[in-house]
């Protein structure tokens, strides 16, 4: 799992093993019907079909089975969560990742009457703790 974009079936398994039982269940139905975009399932519907309590723990969820166990996800696309099966289909979702990054950037700084380039600093020093990346 060390940031590799795939797992090997060891590393899958021990993460299988460390799941929540909601984790779990959200994973085999992607798993086992959802496999490519094309066979993308609605959040609305994933969270109904995995007994998720709400939307937001279905997201939550999304979130750590791909930030924490680095699963591929598609999510946040018109046509909803799928198991990234290409890198095409994982550099598709990374570009609707960033445009909604930067349309929130540009939220951020009209909320706060700043420049984007003033959000997008301290942006930096968020993530690279005031040290420019190597």
């Amino acid at each position: 799992m060390r940031g590799e974009t795939k797992l090997t079936r060891d590393e899958a398994e021990a993460a299988f093993d460390l799941l929540a039982e909601d984790e779990r269940r959200v994973l085999i139905i992607l798993l086992a019907d959802h496999r490519g975009m094309a066979n993308a399932i609605s959040m609305p519907e994933l969270a109904r079909k995995a007994g998720v309590s709400s939307t937001r723990r279905l997201q939550t969820i999304v979130k750590t089975l791909t930030e924490a166990y680095g699963i591929w996800i598609g999510a946040g696309l018109p046509c909803g969560y799928f198991i990234i099966e290409s890198q095409e289909e994982a550099d598709l979702v990374g570009r609707n990742f960033r445009a909604r990054g930067i349309s929130n950037l540009a939220h951020e700084a009209a909320v706060r009457k700043i420049s984007r380039r003033q959000v997008l600093d301290e942006y930096q020093l968020d993530i690279f703790g005031g040290h420019e990346a190597a």
